[in-house]
């Protein structure tokens, strides 16, 4: 099964330190029972808006264990035209994703 993170989810998950506890037990789980975890690609663009730029090597180094989403250029494209938000984006793929056995997790 495949899961697809929220950024906050991730941000919150690999954070210098706990801020929602549950985030750890949620990704006991994932691991428990071999999910694999998607990130979207809006993700590591949020993360690379970082302004602290230890913090955001950091963030990218950590990105590498998680599957970035592949997203049809049309739909990158459509963002950066119309400037959407990232749950925005994440909406316009989500039946497509739900199609292919993706959970969408969000915080």
């Amino acid at each position: 099964m495949r899961v697809l993170l929220d950024t906050n989810i991730v941000i919150h998950r690999e954070a210098a330190r706990v801020i929602v506890e549950e985030i750890g037990v949620l990704f006991k789980w994932l691991d428990r029972l071999r999910y694999e975890k998607y990130l979207h690609p809006v993700t590591a663009q949020e993360i690379n808006k970082i302004k602290n730029k230890d913090t955001r090597q950091t963030f990218n180094i950590k990105l590498d264990s998680y599957v970035t989403l592949k997203v049809p250029a049309t739909l990158t494209s459509v963002r950066h035209k119309n400037q959407q938000t990232t749950a925005g984006n994440c909406n316009c793929s989500l039946t497509r994703m739900l199609s292919e056995g993706f959970f969408s997790l969000h915080v």
